[in-house]
């Protein structure tokens, strides 16, 4: 989910959270963490409320990977996404030449 502000944020994760209990469906906290992004990375640390999923923190994360797109503070991370898809076009390359006879 995208917010404006970390009490919107809030207000989301509450939302979500309580449709997701009277659905039975469980949150892996493990798994969660949120992105705070262009101006609002400014704000010191120190002062950012955390964002709480059924009375736990979600940790806050430099970089995101959503829907296989990474995201850091500035939005889209061009440059790491395009080495991760680098990376993967060489796997695949590699792969071809192993297993191909031509």
């Amino acid at each position: 989910m995208v917010a404006p502000t970390l009490g919107k944020a809030q207000s989301l994760v509450n939302q979500a959270s309580r449709w997701a209990h009277g659905h039975g469906i469980p949150f892996n906290i493990a798994k969660c963490g949120y992105l705070i992004t262009h101006s609002a990375s400014q704000v010191p640390i120190a002062i950012r409320p955390p964002l709480l999923l059924n009375k736990k923190e979600i940790p806050m994360v430099q970089s995101y990977k959503y829907l296989g797109v990474l995201f850091s503070s500035i939005g889209i991370d061009f440059v790491a996404q395009g080495d991760m898809l680098a990376r993967r076009g060489e796997r695949h390359l590699g792969a071809i030449s192993r297993f191909s006879n031509l």
